[in-house]
């Protein structure tokens, strides 16, 4: 957590940490534009801090946009896209990062080199650490487990091994990442699929939640749906899911 790097960034002398993000340079800029700037406070010599409004703060934050940045109008807005849980979550997170001494990217230059130099210059503005390395993509693209190792068979994953049951092709992967829906959505997304009499996967872990606390779905659920559907409530591996032959 922040707050605990923050704790050894002051504890420690000539400790220096740096924020890594996972989430491409197109999508944190995107957000720059969007919200942050319009929240901005620029720090004068005095120590002033002032907002900027709404309209002007979108028209700054646009006009400096190096040369090449493009963003469609019509992206939807960080705070539309989650809910108020996770978005108290990442500003606590925010508020550490003055502690940051740069930044490092899952991304490469070829992908983002734009959208990089957006945030390099945004980053040295609000005083966020200036510097950044592209580091990526740090996402795998293959599995590195073996199909004939015996062992692979016994520890495999259950919802693997419901997959082998069904044919190919036949089951969707349903999953929002660390991405909280609020309990209507998850209630609605459970009826869709249940009408829809299409096998599938559905991941309902949630990164928000305390220990010991599960995403509540409706009762009988699972039931109603098994042999169609299989519910994942912890970790699931998701690379195995998608690369396999059942998978649609």
């Amino acid at each position: 957590m922040a707050s605990v790097v923050q704790d050894a960034v002051v504890s420690i002398p000539n400790a220096e940490a740096y924020c890594f993000n996972a989430s491409s340079a197109f999508v944190i800029s995107s957000m720059y534009v969007d919200e942050e700037l319009i929240r901005l406070y620029l720090p004068s010599s005095i120590g002033i801090q002032f907002h900027l409004p709404s309209l002007i703060g979108k028209f700054v934050a646009r006009l400096l946009l190096p040369s090449g940045v493009e963003f469609p109008n019509n992206l939807p807005s960080y705070q539309t896209s989650f809910i108020s849980e996770f978005m108290d979550f990442g500003i606590k997170k925010h508020l550490h990062n003055n502690f940051c001494s740069g930044n490092l990217y899952s991304t490469c230059k070829a992908i983002d080199r734009p959208y990089l130099n957006a945030l390099a210059r945004y980053n040295k503005l609000l005083r966020r650490g200036s510097k950044q390395w592209a580091i990526g993509p740090l996402h795998p693209i293959a599995t590195m487990i073996k199909d004939d190792d015996p062992s692979n068979m016994i520890n495999r994953h259950e919802c693997l091994k419901w997959l082998d049951k069904q044919e190919p092709n036949s089951v969707i992967l349903v999953s929002f990442g660390t991405t909280s829906l609020s309990k209507e959505q998850i209630k609605e997304l459970a009826i869709g699929l249940e009408k829809s009499q299409h096998k599938f996967i559905r991941i309902v872990r949630d990164a928000l939640l305390k220990e010991g606390e599960q995403v509540q779905i409706p009762k009988g659920y699972e039931e109603r749906v098994e042999g169609r559907g299989f519910v994942v409530r912890d970790w699931a591996p998701q690379l195995e899911i998608l690369g396999h032959s059942s998978t649609s």
